[in-house]
């Protein structure tokens, strides 16, 4: 018999829940229908299931396709139905919807007062899985802090000014859970011996106070120099009525001897003397006369001569090389004197020590050299050859048997060049020699530099000058 294929879809329950389709095969002899159904796959899956199957049906249904169509694939038929094709194939989830959800927390023992309930989302996906949670975030929050006791607080404060003695003060507050001091009451008085302090001299202390000349005598500024000094005491006196303490000085003696007058005009007196019985030459001297602002003569710096200048020699000839190859004497001099100038022209004296060296003299001789620096301005003498000479004359000699005297310059024009002594500052009389002196290696200058303010007190300046070089060690070297 031949028949159409009906399809018919509904479903059922094996494992899952099937959708399905059935039809017939066409014509089958007594009574027999050969029936195809198609089934959908699961959820989660893409295609389908065939199945095949061959029943037995009564004459009052029909044709063979009206039976498939009412004969579904049941869990009681499904046994005769025979699995033909399975095209299933899973199939990725897709996103459904954004759910979301809420918790509720304690709130923290600082804040102990309140609700605080939070909540985040989510996504739900075809598969039943829940994705991409987000951050739990505030939904309520109302958590505080609660008072938890009151506290009191104690303190000592001075008394206002001008009183002696102490106020006791105290005040409270509340002490509350997350830490916090809140509504402060204010300070308040609980006792206070307090009393007001009476005028009295609270400090005397013995001090002094300086003024200069001129604002004692009240001249006029450069009269005077110096410093007037006044002793006393500071005493502070604390009076009740100011509240307030002043310290005053009181006066108790002055001493003005420093006040000296200002110089107005200086001038620079020389003489001249003979040397001392026994030398030729002469001395020169020089001293310091001026006029001050009352008009006295002074002589600011001693009425005493000082020396500039001494040539004095020995009446024994001074030593002058003439013969380039002398006899030899049979002793030396007492004294031999050269200046600092001939020793610039060669190596006389030195040749002239030598013809001395094979000599015979007494071992108790003594011998002296004189060794006068005529002039000390700048490159007018060697300190390399003076001591040169010298150490070459106590060889010669023997130390023990030597004496050496160094003469120098008390011309200020013979330190042209050293410090601040120009020609110019020597011409315009701007510069004055005070003193020199020896060290045994060093001269030491000392001289006043003026000022074109004539009521300025001229200036003492030392200048240190090389005479012999120290790494020469020389020893005996003296100067009057």
């Amino acid at each position: 018999m031949n028949t159409k294929a009906v399809a018919a879809i509904c479903f059922f329950t094996l494992i899952t829940l099937d959708a399905y389709a059935s039809r017939s095969t066409g014509n089958t002899p007594h009574g027999i229908a050969n029936c195809i159904a198609e089934v959908a796959c699961p959820s989660g899956y893409a295609g389908s299931k065939t199945y095949t199957a061959s029943f037995r049906y009564p004459t009052n249904v029909g044709s063979p396709s009206d039976f498939c169509s009412w004969t579904d694939p049941t869990p009681r038929t499904i046994g005769r139905w025979v699995l033909q094709s399975n095209t299933c194939t899973p199939t990725a989830p897709s996103y459904k919807s954004t759910q979301t959800e809420t918790q509720s927390l304690k709130c923290p023992a600082a804040q102990p007062s309140g609700v605080w309930t939070q909540k985040r989302t989510y996504q739900l996906w075809s598969d039943g899985s829940k994705r991409n949670y987000s951050a739990w975030t505030d939904l309520t929050k109302t958590c505080a802090a609660i008072k938890q006791s009151i506290q009191t607080e104690n303190r000592t404060v001075a008394c206002a000014v001008g009183e002696t003695g102490s106020i006791s003060q105290k005040q409270t507050h509340e002490i509350w859970t997350d830490g916090s001091k809140r509504n402060y009451s204010g300070w308040v008085n609980v006792s206070s011996t307090c009393k007001l302090i009476p005028t009295q001299v609270t400090e005397s202390k013995d001090g002094s106070q300086e003024q200069s000349c001129d604002e004692y005598y009240n001249v006029p500024k450069g009269t005077y120099s110096g410093t007037v000094y006044k002793a006393g005491a500071y005493v502070t006196t604390y009076s009740s009525n100011s509240k307030a303490s002043d310290t005053k000085f009181t006066v108790k003696s002055i001493d003005a001897t420093a006040c000296v007058a200002q110089i107005t005009d200086v001038v620079q007196e020389k003489k001249t003397d003979p040397c001392p019985a026994g030398y030729t030459g002469s001395i020169e001297y020089y001293r310091i006369k001026a006029k001050d602002t009352k008009g006295v003569e002074t002589f600011p710096y001693g009425e005493s001569w000082i020396v500039s200048n001494s040539n004095c020699a020995t009446v024994q000839p001074d030593y002058t090389p003439i013969d380039s190859s002398p006899v030899a004497p049979n002793g030396l001099l007492s004294n031999i004197s050269l200046t600092s100038s001939s020793l610039q022209d060669g190596e006389a004296f030195s040749k002239y020590l030598n013809t001395l060296a094979t000599s015979n003299w007494s071992g108790n001789e003594r011998h002296k050299l004189i060794v006068n620096i005529d002039d000390m301005s700048s490159g007018k003498y060697s300190a390399a050859k003076i001591g040169a000479a010298i150490s070459k004359f106590q060889s010669v000699v023997g130390k023990a048997n030597a004496d050496v005297e160094v003469v120098m310059p008390r011309a200020i024009d013979k330190y042209i060049g050293i410090g601040g002594i120009t020609a110019n500052a020597v011409a315009s009389r701007t510069v004055m020699m005070k003193d020199v002196s020896f060290d045994g290696v060093n001269a030491v200058l000392t001289y006043l530099e003026f000022s074109k303010k004539l009521t300025e007190k001229p200036k003492e300046k030392i200048v240190v000058i090389n005479i012999i070089p120290a790494s020469l060690g020389l020893k005996g070297v003296f100067s009057n």
